[in-house]
Order: structure tokens, then sequence, then C-alpha cells
């Protein structure tokens, strides 16, 4: 879930009037709490990168958020949805001995032991089947660099042989 302020930052108001609009929004849906029922709009966001400690970025693709503005200083919320794709119909599956696979989570921690500060830190366990590193564009262009120097480099070394 996003704020309008963040979806319209995002470049979702696509003609630029300051407003999400019917036609720039997947759709509505309705959520309801203590308050009542409030319909929000629905908008598509190519992907949502999640950095980790170690400096590696979970890639979320192809995505619906909601748009909500729950407070003045809140962005956006990172909600379960994400965090349990697929984990409770695998679990449930496992639980009831059906075929199934989980989700790219194999579960989500909590760690408030070593804060001092009040704030923890959330730690996903990976399916192994989705953890997969993908190279920056630049990592890949400096390996390649290297092997066609090392390549080349040994080229006149054979021809003398």
């Amino acid at each position: 879930m996003i704020s309008t302020e963040t979806a319209l930052a995002l470049g979702c108001d696509t003609n630029n009037n300051g407003v999400l609009d019917d036609d720039e929004i997947l759709g509505q849906t309705a959520i309801s709490g203590a308050g009542g029922t409030v319909y929000v709009p629905i908008v598509a966001v190519d992907q949502l990168r999640l950095t980790t400690v170690e400096g590696v970025d979970i890639v979320f693709e192809n995505l619906g958020l909601l748009v909500l503005d729950i407070h003045p200083e809140i962005d956006g919320i990172f909600g379960s949805d994400l965090l349990t794709a697929g984990y409770l119909e695998g679990a449930f599956n496992t639980l009831m001995g059906l075929p199934g696979e989980k989700g790219f989570l194999d579960a989500v921690h909590f760690d408030f032991l070593n804060s001092s500060s009040g704030t923890g830190m959330m730690v996903l366990d990976i399916n192994s089947a989705y953890d997969v590193v993908v190279p920056e564009p630049t990592t890949m262009a400096m390996l390649g660099f290297s092997i066609a120097f090392a390549f080349c480099r040994r080229l006149p070394a054979r021809r003398r042989q």
C-alpha cells in the first residue's frame, strides 16, 4: 500500500493532472475497518525493490498496489500480501499431504533482541528455488571485459608455441 503522494512520485499519474484518473488505475477495492469501508484505487507498479542488509535487492515485479493515505508521514506499508505470497497455500498443502510448492519465502522472522533503539529487523528466509542472485549490468559488463581481456592477453602466447 502506498500514499497518493508516493503514487504520483512514481509516475502513476500519466497525464500529470495530480489525480489518479480511472484510466490510470487497474481498478478499486474495498478496505474495511473500525471507521467503516473506503474504496481505494489500485495502481500498477513494474518493480518494487527491497534492499537487504547483505546489499542484495529482493525484487517484486508487476504489482498492483493499493493507494491509501493513512498518515502524512507514511509513504507506504510493506504488507503481509507480499510476504506470504504462496506461503500459506504451500503450508496448507504440506499439512494436508497435498502436492504443491511453497512461495518464495520459507519464513519471516522479526528480531528485536539486539535492539537498543526500539527498532528491530525483519529476517526473510528465501525459498532456495527462488534464491537467484542476478548481477547488476555493470558487474556483467566488467566480467565480460575481464574475460575478453584475459583471452586476448593469452592469444599471442599461444601463437609463439
